[in-house]
C-alpha cells in the first residue's frame, strides 16, 4: 500500500476541518499556519459486496443521535474517483481540534456503551471488509474555508518541510497563483507507519470547471515551472489522486472539549 493510496482521504479538507483548524477569514492567497495540535484520522474503506449504502445510511443516523451530536470535530464520507489499483473505494475522515478532544471522543464512544455507539459499531462491522487508519496534521493553507467539490491529493517526501512551506508561500504570491479560485493546503504525516512520503498537498476546487481552468492556467505558467523546478530539489513527488466529497457532518457540539 502506497502513501498516495492511503491519503486520498484528504478530501475531508473540503469541509469544516478548515473551520476547526484555521482562525477567522483571510485574504485569498494569504498563508495561514495551522494550530499545531490539530489532528485528524483517515479510514480507507473496502466494503463487503453491496454494503456501501448500509454504511452511508448508518453514519447519517449516528451523526443525528445524541452521541453523534457531541462529536467535537467534523466527519466526512468520501468517494475515491481515481486512485490506481487500490481496492478501497471510499474513506471516512474524522477531524479534531487537538489530541485531547480525540482522546475524549474515543473514551466516550468505545467505553460508554451507549446504544448509539453499539448500533453504529455493528453497522460498521457488518458492512466493512477492511479499514486502515492513519493520522495527519495540517501545517498551512491558502484560500478561503469553504465547501469544495473536488480535491487533488499530491503526496511527497521532504527532509525540510518548513523550508518547503516557505518556498511554496512565495509561489502563492505570484500572478499565476492569484488566479487560483480554490484552496490549497500542506499536511504532515503524524502516525502513518512506514510510508514512502511524509507530507502532501491537497488542492481543492469548487467545480469541475474551476478544476479545468486551473490546469490550463498552471500548465502555461512560467511562475509554476519555476516553482516546480525548485520544489523538485527539495522533495520527491510520488503520484497524485482525485476524490469527491459525498457527505459532510460539521461540528455540532463542543461538549467533549470541556
Amino acid at each position: 500500500m502506497t502513501f498516495r493510496h492511503v491519503f486520498i482521504a484528504l478530501t475531508a479538507l473540503m469541509c469544516s476541518i478548515t473551520g476547526n483548524v484555521f482562525a477567522g477569514h483571510h485574504e485569498k492567497n494569504e498563508m495561514v499556519m495551522a494550530d499545531p495540535t490539530n489532528v485528524w484520522t483517515v479510514g480507507r474503506i473496502t466494503f463487503k459486496d453491496g454494503k456501501q449504502m448500509e454504511f452511508r445510511q448508518g453514519l447519517a443516523e449516528f451523526m443525528q443521535s445524541d452521541l453523534g451530536k457531541k462529536f467535537p470535530g467534523t466527519i466526512t464520507y468520501n468517494w475515491s474517483l481515481s486512485d490506481g489499483s487500490h481496492p478501497a473505494t471510499h474513506d471516512m475522515v474524522m477531524t479534531f481540534p487537538n489530541v485531547s478532544a480525540w482522546a475524549k471522543w474515543n473514551m466516550a464512544f468505545f467505553t460508554a456503551g451507549t446504544p448509539e455507539a453499539q448500533k453504529w459499531g455493528s453497522i460498521f462491522l457488518d458492512s466493512v471488509e477492511q479499514s486502515t487508519t492513519y493520522t495527519m496534521t495540517t501545517v498551512a493553507a491558502w484560500g478561503p474555508s469553504e465547501l469544495y467539490a473536488l480535491t487533488e491529493v499530491i503526496p511527497f517526501r521532504t527532509d525540510d518541510l518548513p523550508k518547503f512551506v516557505e518556498e511554496f508561500n512565495m509561489f502563492m504570491t505570484t500572478n499565476t497563483a492569484k488566479e487560483f479560485k480554490g484552496r490549497v493546503a500542506i499536511h504532515q504525516c503524524s502516525y502513518c507507519g512506514e510510508q514512502e512520503a511524509n507530507a502532501l498537498f491537497s488542492v481543492q476546487h469548487k467545480t469541475p470547471e474551476d478544476f479545468d481552468a486551473w490546469r490550463i492556467q498552471y500548465a502555461t505558467s512560467s511562475d509554476f515551472r519555476d516553482w516546480l523546478r525548485k520544489a523538485q530539489t527539495m522533495a520527491t513527488f510520488v503520484g497524485n489522486s482525485l476524490v469527491a466529497n459525498l457527505d459532510a457532518y460539521p461540528v455540532n457540539s463542543a461538549e467533549l472539549l470541556r
